[in-house]
């Protein structure tokens, strides 16, 4: 499955809806005009009233699909939904959106031993004691397999560094 594929299924069903349906309304409805134009029963002013509403219809869409996007991405990364769809809604130009994407936490993981979600940055779930990744046995934060010392104490690391217990 392709990233893009992958993002999309954050966006709310609701959002799809409601994008489409402000995407689709000005072009019938703008079709209906240009219909009644060319049979003779409508006005030349009319369709330039519509004009700018078939131009705006694509860029409503994409920014309906955004405001959804940060309200499914925000609730995947264990932050407060509401308040950052609110937000991007609510700044005007989008300003709301960007600041979203600047400020947004990293997704949080599942835990390998109860599946109780976890912040990232912390090495042990709080649920069950668990090691959420390989840990440096002195310092007993994260590490990465294939590293040789740990980037925060400058320790040896083994050669495979295993899932430790937590430190008692």
């Amino acid at each position: 499955m392709s990233w893009l594929r992958s993002e999309l299924q954050w966006i709310p069903r609701t959002a799809w809806v409601v994008a489409a349906t402000v995407f689709l309304v000005p072009l019938i409805v703008l079709t209906v005009i240009i219909g009644q134009e060319i049979s003779g029963q409508g006005t030349a002013t009319s369709t330039w009233v519509m004009v700018p509403f078939a131009v705006l219809a694509p860029l409503f869409f994409l920014y309906i699909l955004l405001v959804g996007y940060v309200y499914g991405d925000a609730r995947r990364r264990g932050m407060r939904q509401v308040l950052w769809t609110l937000l991007a809604i609510f700044v005007p130009n989008g300003i709301g959106i960007l600041i979203y994407f600047l400020m947004r936490q990293k997704p949080s993981i599942a835990c390998h031993q109860c599946s109780v979600p976890i912040q990232p940055g912390l090495s042990f779930c709080p649920n069950c004691g668990g090691s959420v990744g390989p840990v440096c046995p002195q310092c007993h934060r994260l590490t990465e397999t294939g590293w040789s010392h740990c980037g925060n104490c400058g320790a040896t690391l083994p050669i495979s560094a295993p899932l430790l217990a937590p430190p008692i």
